[in-house]
């Protein structure tokens, strides 16, 4: 019979804040979040016929699009969750904050993009 071994458990790090049953989850939410405007798509669906020439497209509304965003919304209130979330107010994030996930050379392409009209 193999003998087990016992692992002690890990400490929690500390959350200066508060403590961390007492955290809650952040919800950001904005009308303006509806106004992102994501265009139509169209897949490209392999085809064995030689008329298709292998593959056709078929537009679509994209999933991320005003509907859904509404939609997720309109769920947790209606379960209640939406109470139980602590509201977050929306604001910019700095450029700072953006470099934590992305390049440098991202953040720039994005901003001369951005600057340019486009993006």
């Amino acid at each position: 019979m193999a003998a087990s071994v016992q692992i002690p458990p890990q400490p929690v790090p500390p959350y200066p804040e508060e403590p961390l049953a007492r955290r809650r989850t952040g919800f950001v939410w904005s009308e303006r979040y509806m106004w992102h405007n994501t265009g139509s798509w169209a897949g490209s669906v392999p085809c064995g016929i030689a008329a298709c020439r292998g593959a056709f497209n078929q537009p679509g509304v994209h999933y991320e699009n005003a509907d859904t965003k509404r939609r997720l919304h309109n769920l947790l209130a209606a379960c209640g969750l939406l109470e139980q979330l602590q509201p977050v107010k929306p604001r910019m994030a700095t450029v700072k904050e953006v470099a934590r996930f992305h390049s440098e050379e991202y953040i720039a392409s994005v901003l001369e993009m951005s600057n340019a009209g486009g993006g």
